[in-house]
């Protein structure tokens, strides 16, 4: 059908695409991708749940993946272990640490004079590689047990030291965007609330 005899028929050349995307009437897979309601409709129903409650003061909320980046050495390892301790006072947090050895964890927080080791919360669950796998060498593996971890301890506040670390060890340029992809999708469908620490890249 050409534009001349669709605006015969008293339709625009635009309706017929409009109403059928592609020429061909919507699937019902076509319905599964979107959700579209007014926008009104939107906000009555969120209106209806509970606002999230804040993990750390206004920067992180539940049910958010959060960012938190600067330069190396700037002491991000050491806030994001003090968030961890600080939610661990009322909720379970666990934290992948792919930064510090055991060794290296506990003497940033033992008195070296004395020996007394910080005491840590027990809802604080620190969390490293097992090197005694290959997984370090496949990032879809270690993203899908860090969800799995979670499910297994039940718990649903994640801080991930660092991504730049899993970045690394992939060849592929657009390995972070991947990775934060796959961490959204992991929050929507478990409910969790990510915390990701993330190097700046290095420049004059």
């Amino acid at each position: 059908m050409n534009n001349e005899t669709i605006e015969n028929a008293g339709m625009s050349p635009y309706e017929d695409a409009a109403n059928y995307p592609c020429g061909s009437a919507r699937s019902a897979a076509d319905a599964e991708v979107f959700v579209v309601k007014p926008a009104i409709e939107w906000t009555e129903e969120a209106a209806k749940r509970p606002n999230p409650r804040s993990l750390w003061h206004n920067l992180w909320f539940e049910d958010e993946v959060c960012c938190l980046f600067a330069d190396t050495n700037l002491g991000k390892s050491i806030l994001a272990v003090q968030i961890a301790e600080e939610i661990a006072r009322t909720d379970k947090v666990l934290y992948f640490d792919f930064e510090l050895t055991d060794k290296q964890f506990q003497r940033r927080y033992s008195n070296e004079e004395t020996g007394r080791l910080y005491p840590f919360s027990r809802n604080f669950l620190r969390v490293e590689l097992n090197t005694a796998n290959n997984l370090a060498e496949n990032i879809e593996a270690v993203i899908d047990q860090i969800e799995i971890v979670a499910k297994n301890h039940g718990v649903k506040n994640l801080i991930i030291d660092n991504i730049s670390w899993l970045t690394s060890k992939s060849e592929s340029g657009d390995t972070a965007g991947q990775l934060m992809s796959r961490l959204v999708q992991m929050k929507k469908r478990g409910g969790y609330s990510i915390l990701v620490l993330a190097h700046t890249p290095k420049r004059n």
